[in-house]
C-alpha cells in the first residue's frame, strides 16, 4: 500500500474532512448504487460518525435517477442542511452537476475511479488514481479501496493532531471486509495492493466485524473461510440487488447499520429481492440470447435491446452474452425515447473508450466507465447509427485482440496424482480472481464412469483413468454440449479447476470444476 498521503488530491481530501469534523459541518456521502459505492460509502460513513462526524448518505435511484450526481438530488441535499458532499464511485464526469454544487455554496470532495475526461469536477480534492499519468506503478484500484486510503490518511491526520485524546480511535483494518468486497465485486485484478486488500479482507469477514454482512452471509448460509467466490456471487450479488430491483440504498443502509433488527429485516429483504432479480434476469436472458444468436458469427459485437427488459439487470444478461458468443456485447433496456445499456467486453477491447467517442461524437446522452464494463444511454431515434458506429470503432480493436475463445491450461494432470495435499498447495497461491486466475487443470484421456443432472441444470461426473477416480461437476451445463458429453459418457480430456467438498458433511474430496472438455 502506498503511503496514503501521496497518492493524488488524498492529502487535499482528508485535510477538508479534518475541517468539517472540527466545525462539525453536515456531511453527505453520495454514492454509487453498486456494491462498490456501497461499499466505499459504507468506509467513509462508519469512519466519520466513530470520529464524531455529522454524516449521513444518499444514493441515487438506479431507474429514476440514473448514475451518478443530479441536479435535482444536490438541490435537496442543499436543502436539508448538507454542507459538504463526498462523490464516491461517481462523479469525476459530471462537471455540470459539481458546478451547480459549487454554486449553491456546498463543498464537493470525489473519490472515484472512472476514467476522468479533459476536464475535472470543480471539487475541493478529485482522488482519483486515473489521473497519475506519470507513476511507474499505478494504482488501480476500485473506489472501495480508495476510501480505505483515503481514511487511513485522515486517521493519521486526526492522531496528528490529538483528536483520539478523549475518543476512541476508529479500527482503519476492520473495514478491509469492505474493501475487499468492493474489489472482487467491481472484478478489479487480484495483482499487488487488490490482492492484499482481498487476502486480508477475507480474514476480516471470517471474523465478522460487520454485522451487515455478517447477517447477509446467515441468510444466504454462507460460513467461513470464505473465498472470492463468496464475495463475488454470495453477497455482493445480494448488496447489488436493491440497486437492481428495489431501493438504491439498501445495500448501504445494511452495511453502516448497528441496530439488529433492522440489520436483520434489510438482510432478510435483500435475499427476497436477489431472488426476484435472478427470476427477471433469466427471462431477459433468454430472450436477449434468441436475439443474439441471430447475428452473423463474425460480429464484432452483440448489440440487443428491447422494450420491457429490466434496466437492473442489463448488465448481468451482457456479461452472460459476452461469454457465450466471446465478444463486446451491449444490451439495452428501452423506456420510452431512451435506451438505457450496460456493456462487458473482453480483453484487448476498452469499451471505456469507445463509449467516450461515443460521447465526444454526441451519439450518446451519457455514458462511461472501464476498459471492461460499462453504462450508455442514447436516443431511441439515434439507436441505428449507434450501433452501426460501435461496430466501426470495435471491428478494429477486435481484429488485434487476443482470441477470446482460447482457453489457457496451467497442466496437464492424471487423477492419482489430485489429493487433499496437492489442493492445498494450490490454495496457497489465492485469492484468485481478474488478473491472478485460477490455474486450470487438464485431465487427459479420462472415462465418464457415470454422470446425472444435479440440481438446477447441473451436472455430476464420476471420472477414472487407470483405475483412479475423481469427482466432477459442471455448472449450468445440462443443457449445453457439455453436459450432453458427460451424460452419454464419452470418452473426454476433461479441463476444469481443482478444488475440494465435503459433501453432506463428509470429509473434504478434491473435485473437479469441470469447464471445457474435448473428445478423447
Amino acid at each position: 500500500m502506498p503511503s496514503p498521503l501521496n497518492v493524488v488530491d488524498v492529502r487535499a481530501a482528508a485535510s477538508r474532512l479534518h475541517q468539517a469534523l472540527e466545525t462539525g459541518e453536515r456531511i453527505t456521502i453520495f454514492a454509487d448504487f453498486d456494491v462498490d459505492g456501497a461499499t466505499s460509502g459504507a468506509i467513509l460513513m462508519r469512519y466519520l460518525r466513530a470520529a464524531g462526524g455529522k454524516v449521513d448518505f444518499y444514493v441515487p435511484d438506479r431507474l429514476a435517477e440514473g448514475y451518478g450526481p443530479n441536479i435535482p438530488a444536490i438541490t435537496a441535499l442543499k436543502a436539508r442542511g448538507t454542507q459538504l458532499i463526498v462523490f464516491v464511485d461517481c462523479g469525476t464526469a459530471t462537471i455540470a452537476e459539481l458546478r451547480h454544487a459549487k454554486g449553491l455554496g456546498l463543498t464537493s470532495l470525489v473519490v472515484d475511479h472512472h476514467q476522468p475526461g479533459p476536464e475535472l469536477p470543480p471539487a475541493s480534492a478529485v482522488v482519483n488514481p486515473m489521473r497519475d499519468q506519470t507513476s511507474n506503478r499505478p494504482l488501480n484500484v476500485c473506489s472501495a479501496g480508495l476510501a480505505f486510503i483515503l481514511v487511513a490518511a485522515l486517521d493519521r491526520i486526526l492522531a496528528d493532531a490529538g483528536w483520539f485524546k478523549d475518543r476512541a480511535r476508529p479500527d482503519v483494518l476492520a473495514f478491509l471486509d469492505l474493501v475487499a468486497l468492493g474489489t472482487v465485486c467491481d472484478v478489479m485484478p487480484l495483482l499487488g495492493l487488490n490482492r492484499a486488500y482481498v487476502a486480508q479482507g477475507l480474514k476480516v469477514l471470517g471474523a465478522a466485524p460487520n454485522p451487515g454482512l455478517r447477517a447477509l452471509a446467515e441468510v444466504a448460509g454462507a460460513k467461513p473461510p470464505y473465498t472470492p467466490y463468496h464475495l463475488g456471487f454470495v453477497l455482493g450479488p445480494r448488496i447489488n440487488a436493491g440497486g437492481r430491483v428495489g431501493r438504491s440504498d439498501l445495500g448501504l443502509r445494511l452495511l453502516t447499520s448497528d441496530d439488529p433488527t433492522e440489520i436483520k429485516d434489510l438482510a432478510l429483504h435483500l435475499d427476497v429481492l436477489n431472488r426476484e432479480r435472478q427470476a427477471i434476469e433469466k427471462t431477459a436472458l433468454d430472450e436477449a440470447m434468441a436475439m443474439a444468436i441471430l447475428a452473423p458469427k463474425d460480429a464484432p459485437l452483440t448489440f440487443v435491446a428491447r422494450e420491457g427488459w429490466h434496466p437492473g439487470v442489463v448488465g448481468i444478461v451482457a456479461g452472460r452474452l459476452k461469454d457465450a458468443f466471446f465478444r463486446p456485447s451491449l444490451v439495452g433496456a428501452i423506456e420510452g425515447d431512451v435506451v438505457k445499456c450496460s456493456l462487458r467486453s473482453i480483453e484487448g477491447i476498452d469499451i471505456g473508450g469507445v463509449i467516450a467517442r461515443l460521447k465526444d461524437e454526441g451519439l450518446a446522452l451519457s455514458g462511461g466507465g472501464h476498459a471492461m464494463a460499462a453504462g450508455l444511454s442514447f436516443s431511441r431515434a439515434q439507436m441505428a447509427a449507434v450501433e452501426a458506429r460501435m461496430r466501426e470503432l470495435v471491428t478494429p480493436l477486435k481484429a488485434a485482440a487476443p482470441d477470446a475463445r482460447a482457453y489457457a491450461v496451467d497442466a496437464v494432470m492424471h487423477p492419482a496424482g489430485i489429493n487433499m495435499e496437492f489442493v492445498e498447495m494450490i490454495g496457497r497461491a489465492a485469492p484468485f480472481g481478474q488478473g491472478n486466475p485460477e490455474p486450470v487443470f487438464v485431465l487427459a484421456d479420462v472415462t465418464v464412469s457415470s454422470a446425472a443432472r444435479v440440481g438446477t441444470g447441473h451436472v455430476s461426473a464420476e471420472l477414472s483413468a487407470s483405475g483412479s477416480r475423481i469427482r466432477g461437476i459442471a455448472f449450468r451445463a445440462a443443457e449445453n454440449a457439455l453436459g450432453a458429453a458427460l451424460i452419454t459418457g464419452a470418452r473426454l480430456h476433461v479441463a476444469g479447476r481443482i478444488s475440494a467438498n465435503g459433501w453432506g458433511g463428509s470429509a473434504p474430496r478434491p473435485e473437479i470444476l469441470i469447464e471445457d472438455a474435448a473428445i478423447a
